[in-house]
């Protein structure tokens, strides 16, 4: 009798162990492969992207590959008009990341013009390194993961609708249509796709046969999509993360920026030692924030080799992906492309109607920051979350009897964003410099002078969108809040900048003498051209002596609001000897910056006069590294030994225009 397989138990679940092995037998399949061949995701590719995800995934080119490699070389070092470019020393940062032990780059940033393919490209990737888990066969016993935890790649946008139509759709896109992944797609929605491992299928159907009536899914991959506000950003066991259109991540209409994404979300990677990987793609923006630092990181170098050799950084135009379409070698999996799908010509209409909005959106070049108020880098320093003698500042709700408190708020519309901030007067010692900016020696020691300085205690905002209506409530939110905050803080006035709201103040100063609070005054400024310009030139010389103090945003209650009005503080214009926001771009408000000027202004801006001239001398304009350039005949050096130190000590120390600065116990 001829030999019969024998016929399996059917009260018993099928042994599908051997099954699962003899597929997964591990194979090493290279990115182009998997990416185009129909016995994966048949996928295909422009040449030139299939040279990207090579260089990405430290795999070898040809020698036209090399060619085209070399090309982007030369441009990045002698860019024209519309350049593409590569980090410098590409070449020997994938040696020495595969000498490292390393499979691909960690951190991967394209700079792409809008309909650029990075999208398309980043699926990919995304769903090669899902392929790779699932190769592994049980993952979470590879990396030493808790068996409970999920494998997580998240991917973030300012939105979740942007998350969702865009990047994850790629992603999703990509492997749901994978045949090698198609077996193991455990669930999909709008928002997640859940992808198992064969670890995770014989756990499911081990807990099936003990408990028939259990549900829950054991799928240990999860690709989602996520807005900057989700609090799974923190803590979860990310192994790659996408940042999506990273550069426009800006807090406001987002709840956090692109930095606190970041360092929120990418120290969890390290739990996948050399294979965690992070995306940061975008069309650029403004020289300000963590995507351009990012960029100026892949471009610096120290001793002769890259400071970061694991960044990866490509910047390319909208149409340069797409050139050369038609290549013989393009592909053994699929015949040559018969169109460029996005041309320099093709985009003429967009070039003529907005040459510079072209520039930034398709020709993937960095807007500089023209006619900058404020130096990011000293808006940084008053966020850095610590005062001159070391303390660690916190958000807080309430005052103390020590010090002089002024609240502000800024409602602009009832549509619009209404900030609001509370500081308060302190006393620090600073050494005393001569004209020269050199210290005046006493005793052979340098010689210290007490000046008034502003510390913040709360940076916040009524935001429309977080309203039922989309419409700020003075009534049952805004008005209550403010009375409990004048209740706790005491300030020696409550001031709102001008708009339309007679009732709304004239009801706060009822609340505050219906709790017996006598001396809080509460009025409105009028927004003169001479007050706002006070304004501004008293904040911006506190705020470049030193003399400002914020909580910084990352773990703060109110990190949203802090963020913001750190970046509504950065992008401020200089227009005409008036300081406007911006009108156009991911951020155009400064509700929260006028709040924090004003306070300023109001506590120590009799004590500033002495540096305002000092500062008019010397003013930033357009077209220098970062966007700036230095005015008047002392040049940047000049400007920044000035700024970078404490001038010398001027006019009045009062730390609050002749009031005490200890008030009254309560």
């Amino acid at each position: 009798m001829a030999n019969r397989r024998p016929q399996p138990n059917v009260l018993e679940p099928p042994d599908l162990i051997s099954d699962f092995r003899t597929a997964l037998a591990p194979k090493s399949v290279d990115i182009v492969e998997f990416a185009e061949s129909d016995e994966y995701c048949g996928r295909p590719l422009y040449p030139y992207q299939r040279i990207i995800l090579k260089l990405i995934f430290l795999q070898e080119l040809t020698g036209w590959e090399e060619d085209i490699l070399s090309k982007w070389i030369r441009e990045s070092a002698n860019p024209g008009h519309f350049p593409t470019m590569i980090a410098p020393m590409i070449r020997e940062r994938v040696e020495w990341l595969a000498t490292n032990g390393y499979k691909h780059f960690p951190v991967v940033q394209m700079v792409g013009g809008r309909r650029s393919g990075k999208g398309y490209m980043t699926g990919i990737a995304i769903a090669y390194k899902a392929f790779q888990l699932v190769q592994m066969d049980d993952p979470m016993v590879h990396y030493g993961v808790d068996p409970t935890k999920e494998i997580y790649f998240p991917i973030i946008a300012a939105s979740l609708k942007q998350s969702k139509e865009f990047q994850f759709a790629d992603a999703y896109n990509t492997i749901t249509n994978c045949k090698a992944l198609s077996k193991y797609i455990s669930k999909g929605t709008e928002t997640l796709l859940t992808v198992h491992t064969p670890a995770d299928m014989r756990k499911e159907i081990e807990q099936r046969a003990l408990h028939p009536n259990l549900t829950r899914e054991h799928a240990k991959i999860r690709i989602e999509a996520l807005a900057t506000s989700a609090a799974t950003l923190r803590g979860g066991t990310s192994m790659v993360i996408t940042m999506d259109e990273m550069a426009h991540m800006m807090a406001g209409e987002s709840t956090r920026s692109a930095d606190l994404v970041w360092d929120s979300a990418t120290p969890s990677l390290k739990q996948f030692d050399l294979d965690g990987m992070v995306f940061a793609n975008s069309s650029p923006w403004t020289m300000i924030g963590k995507f351009y630092e990012l960029y100026e990181q892949s471009l610096e170098l120290e001793g002769g080799f890259p400071k970061y050799p694991e960044n990866f950084m490509m910047q390319f135009p909208s149409w340069v992906l797409y050139e050369d379409y038609a290549r013989a070698e393009e592909s053994k999996y699929h015949p040559p492309r018969k169109k460029q799908l996005i041309t320099f010509e093709s985009l003429s209409n967009e070039r003529r109607s907005d040459p510079d909005k072209f520039r930034v959106e398709y020709g993937a070049q960095f807007q500089e920051t023209l006619d900058a108020f404020l130096r990011p880098e000293m808006v940084d320093r008053m966020f850095n979350g610590y005062t001159p003698d070391g303390r660690i500042l916190s958000t807080t709700h309430s005052g103390t009897a020590m010090f002089v408190y002024k609240g502000h708020g800024d409602p602009s519309q009832t549509t619009a964003n209404f900030g609001i901030a509370v500081g308060h007067v302190e006393i620090f010692d600073e050494v005393l410099l001569d004209e020269n900016s050199k210290p005046v020696m006493e005793n052979g020691v340098p010689k210290l002078v007490k000046m008034p300085h502003v510390v913040f205690d709360l940076i916040d905002a009524f935001y429309p969108g977080d309203m039922p209506d989309g419409v700020i409530d003075w009534v049952n939110v805004v008005m209550p809040e403010i009375t409990s905050l004048i209740q706790n803080f005491r300030p020696k006035e409550w001031t709102f900048d001008q708009f339309d709201s007679t009732m709304a103040i004239q009801q706060l100063r009822k609340n505050v003498n219906d709790m017996g609070i006598t001396d809080v005054r509460v009025r409105e400024i009028k927004a003169t051209p001479a007050v706002n310009k006070r304004r501004w030139d008293n904040f911006k010389a506190a705020l470049y002596l030193g003399r400002v103090h914020a909580p910084a945003p990352l773990g703060q209650l109110n990190e949203r609001s802090l963020a913001l009005g750190r970046d509504e503080l950065k992008f401020l214009q200089l227009k005409n000897d008036k300081v406007v926001k911006q009108d156009q771009g991911p951020l155009q408000t400064k509700d929260i910056a006028d709040c924090i000027a004003e306070v300023v202004d109001n506590l120590i801006g009799d004590s500033l006069s002495g540096h305002r001239g000092q500062l008019a001398g010397t003013h930033v304009e357009p077209g220098a590294e970062r966007g700036y350039s230095i005015g008047g005949h002392r040049g940047r050096a000049a400007f920044d030994n000035f700024y970078s130190e404490k001038a010398s000590t001027r006019g009045s120390t009062d730390p609050a225009r002749g009031r005490n600065p200890r008030r009254r116990a309560r």
